[in-house]
Parts: structure tokens; C-alpha cells; sequence
């Protein structure tokens, strides 16, 4: 497995992930812009070829925040988000990052456990904020 800045023609295959794991997918275009952007870190995990996971975060002066993370279903638990997030926080760290914040909804609790394991903290909670769902506020310190 390797993990590597995305590029625009990542964007259809991430796009399907979004769709197939998020909750409020991000279309083809913004995945497009957000890979354009400047500001914007985002990484893919490759294996074989294949497209397996994705990160991305959004650096302004001395804190991120962060996006979506993604890993296909056959690849979880097998190190692929700890190395994309491995390698994120180095990346936004060169960037002048300090802190990173993210957003999870509360009743993902593989994604909080994984969170934490990182070193999240949380933060505070959003009541509805991802469709009548709690969100959780989570802080990382870099």
C-alpha cells in the first residue's frame, strides 16, 4: 500500500466512495475542487493500482480541519486510515498547522475509537447537526 497526493483524476472513483460511505456524499465537482485547492491537503491510498481509501483537510494560517477519510470496506482494519492519517498529519504539520479539528457523527463509534487513538480530544457536541444526528467536535493538538 502506498499513500500519495490525490490528483483530478482521482476524482470520479473518490466521488463513487463518497457516495457509497457518506452520509452527505461530495459530488465529482467538489472533490475536483477541492484537489485544486491550494489550501487543501488530500491524499489517497493506493494498493495494487487501486484506489482504496482518501483523506483530506483544509489548512488557514495555524489550524485544519479536517475533511473526509474513507477506506473501502476491504480494506479496513488493515492500516490503511492510520497511514493515511499518519502521513495528513505530517503534511498539514509542514504547512504551519497546530491544531486540527474535525466533525464525527457521535454514534460513529469506529471512527471516534479511531479518532482518539490519535490523539482527539473531544471538543463539544452538535445536537442534529448531520440530519437530526449529533455530531462530535474533536480537537487534535500537533
Amino acid at each position: 500500500m502506498t499513500v500519495r497526493k490525490a490528483v483530478a483524476a482521482d476524482a470520479g472513483v473518490i466521488a463513487a466512495a463518497e457516495r457509497a460511505y457518506m452520509d452527505c456524499p461530495w459530488t465529482e465537482a467538489q472533490v475536483s475542487d477541492e484537489i485544486a485547492d491550494e489550501r487543501v491537503t488530500f491524499l489517497v491510498a493506493e494498493d495494487g493500482g487501486a484506489l482504496i481509501g482518501y483523506v483530506s483537510a483544509k489548512t488557514t494560517l495555524d489550524e485544519c480541519e479536517f475533511g473526509n477519510i474513507a477506506v473501502a470496506e476491504n480494506y479496513r482494519r488493515r492500516g490503511a486510515a492510520s497511514a493515511l492519517m499518519t502521513e495528513l498529519f505530517r503534511a498539514v504539520a509542514a504547512a504551519g498547522a497546530r491544531k486540527v479539528f474535525l466533525e464525527v457523527r457521535s454514534d460513529n463509534i469506529a471512527a471516534v475509537s479511531l479518532y482518539e487513538r490519535f490523539g482527539f480530544e473531544v471538543l463539544r457536541v452538535r445536537s442534529g447537526y448531520y440530519n437530526g444526528k449529533d455530531a462530535t467536535v474533536m480537537i487534535k493538538n500537533l
